[in-house]
């Protein structure tokens, strides 16, 4: 199973599909030539161990502008691109793609998250053995695109052009690539499609033709080699495990080392072979040659799953849900930024990442760190992302909306990448951008990161920092959350301190906001750090002096005249921290 195969149903990219002795083989018509399969098109079951990268598409881009997105690199087409850094994943890739009346009943298999108004760049590496390569004749590309395919590559050279279907067409259009651009040994397949719509797709099949080695012994024979190839480990991708290739044995195995299998019916010997060479009479003929193996830490097992790790924030007397607690010689620092352009709909495109910078007093320690993002849509694909270039996973997600209006946060520990001070890269946060919600100035992604440090001159303080209130301001109305667990010391002084972080909040229209019973103003949150995320700090050292155990947190949304019309301030406020002095005054 290749490394981005995530359930049974994956399946490994073959040489050739076998299904017991029922080869899928087409003899070509008038020749003793076969079409094998080297990579099918995705239908009942997705196919795996492509990579991919995604860049924006939209705001009148040229394919120029596309091309030249530093996230993409030079060379990309070409074997020797470093493609580490991209991610991998199956076909078909879509999304939406239930609306599209040429795929009715054609494929069940889940897509890979191809965002709309993007481009997509493909890559997939396949391994032609030298014992095959001159019984090789051509390469046949055939492909799927919603809207069009803009470039197809072997090895670097371009091959054919590409008619542009939009709006679903059923046409399956294909490129044929001649030997001169296939290698002995590895190649690679790179694909780039473009979307300037609401929904997307992609599929694609890859055929060999092979001819036969020429004349020889007319004796049947099987040659076979009990090979074990590698796969990676479902949940460790730098491992892998051996594995047999199933009753047909290894044949190869491609760059990820997945067997490649292949049979032939009824082939002739290409000369007499003795029993030493393993060249034995049968009814049917299996050439097998070595296994050819790249994997980056081979090991016989895989180590069982790792749990996810445990907050480093300790527990205090009073604990409250939702939130983490912590005690000492403490401060916190929040920042983010956004992955929009702008708040409104005069350009929902997205950004690859966006950047922030952290700063820390010297000789502090980072006791936690939480990366908190949000955006529009509900896909799964929302729950990951990359912090300076570190793949995470959201440990704790939530959705919420109003109607077809939906959106998600999630949120990941990630102390062990925040050391300290510096510039931190959030990116691969993908976001629904699809019309309806653009339209509506509604489509954003924004992110936050949290991080407590300790320093040991620094005046003994609590911290409560609460992550649950995913909550949409929509309709108008009062909506409201707490923080708990607030205690001062006795009758001494706090200096007292809050910060709270909105989502999809907007500067053309408006909300009242209170703290406490104190009303703190209106259109507070407007977008102020960037479009569609605030991160605002309150004094309220008045409220906690006041020996209160909660901090109400509350907005009024209301409706308002705005240059789109109507609107009411539709905002997520699930970040709220408080931090509070606990020295002893007497």
């Amino acid at each position: 199973i290749p490394m981005a195969c995530k359930t049974a149903a994956c399946l490994c990219a073959i040489l050739l599909v076998v299904t017991g002795l029922e080869v899928s083989v087409a003899t070509l018509e008038g020749s003793d030539c076969k079409e094998l399969e080297i990579l099918p098109f995705a239908t009942d079951d997705v196919v795996c161990g492509y990579k991919m990268v995604q860049v924006p598409a939209s705001g009148g881009l040229s394919q120029a502008d596309i091309l030249s997105n530093p996230r993409l690199g030079a060379g990309w087409m070409n074997l020797d691109f470093d493609d580490s850094t991209w991610d991998m994943v199956s076909m078909p890739l879509g999304y939406k793609v239930d609306q599209c009346a040429m795929l009715s009943g054609s494929y069940s298999a889940d897509p890979t998250y191809w965002a709309p108004n993007s481009a997509v760049f493909v890559r997939r590496k396949f391994y032609v053995d030298p014992d095959v390569y001159h019984r090789l004749q051509s390469i046949k590309i055939e492909y799927l695109v919603d809207d069009a395919m803009a470039g197809i590559y072997v090895n670097g050279e371009k091959q054919g052009s590409y008619p542009l279907r939009q709006q679903c067409s059923a046409a399956i259009d294909s490129v044929s690539v001649s030997k001169a651009d296939i290698e002995v040994g590895d190649n690679v397949v790179a694909v780039y499609g473009i979307d300037k719509g609401a929904q997307t797709f992609m599929n694609i099949r890859v055929t060999v033709q092979i001819c036969p080695e020429g004349s020889g012994s007319i004796e049947y024979c099987s040659r076979v080699h009990p090979q074990r190839c590698r796969r990676p480990c479902l949940d460790q991708d730098d491992m892998c495990q051996n594995y047999d290739c199933g009753s047909t044995e290894s044949y190869a195995a491609d760059i990820t080392g997945d067997c490649l299998c292949e049979m032939k019916m009824g082939l002739h010997c290409a000369g007499p072979f003795q029993e030493t060479d393993g060249c034995y009479p049968s009814q049917h003929t299996v050439a097998l040659s070595s296994v050819k193996i790249s994997c980056p830490t081979p090991r016989e097992t895989c180590a069982p799953p790792q749990p996810p790790p445990k907050p480093t924030v300790p527990p205090l007397v009073c604990e409250q849900g939702g939130c983490y607690d912590t005690e000492g010689h403490v401060d916190y620092e929040v920042v983010g930024n956004s992955m929009s352009y702008h708040e409104a709909r005069d350009n929902c495109a997205q950004k690859y990442s966006s950047s922030a910078s952290l700063a820390l007093p010297n000789d502090a320690t980072v006791k936690s760190a939480h990366l908190y993002w949000s955006g529009s849509g509900t896909s799964a694909h929302t729950l990951t992302a990359k912090l300076n270039g570190v793949s995470i996973s959201a440990q704790k997600s939530w959705t919420g909306g109003y109607q077809s209006y939906q959106f998600y946060g999630a949120m990941t520990d990630v102390t062990h990448l925040v050391s300290g001070s510096g510039q931190y890269t959030v990116a691969n946060l993908f976001y629904d951008n699809s019309y309806y919600l653009c339209r509506g100035n509604a489509a954003y992604a924004a992110w936050v990161l949290i991080v407590v440090y300790e320093k040991a001159s620094l005046p003994n303080a609590r911290i409560n920092f609460c992550y649950d209130n995913f909550r949409f301001t929509f309709p108008q109305g009062t909506y409201q959350s707490k923080v708990d667990c607030i205690s001062r010391v006795g009758t001494c002084v706090s200096q007292a301190v809050t910060t709270v972080v909105t989502f999809e909040s907007d500067a053309y229209k408006g909300e009242y906001f209170y703290l406490g019973q104190k009303y703190m103003g209106n259109n507070i949150f407007r977008g102020s750090t960037a479009p569609n995320l605030d991160i605002r700090e309150f004094d309220v050292s008045y409220q906690v002096n006041t020996g209160i155990s909660s901090l109400v947190y509350k907005l009024k949304s209301y409706y308002t005249n705005t240059i789109y019309g109507a609107a009411v301030e539709g905002l997520f406020m699930p970040v709220r921290i408080v931090k509070y002095t606990r020295t002893d005054c007497h």
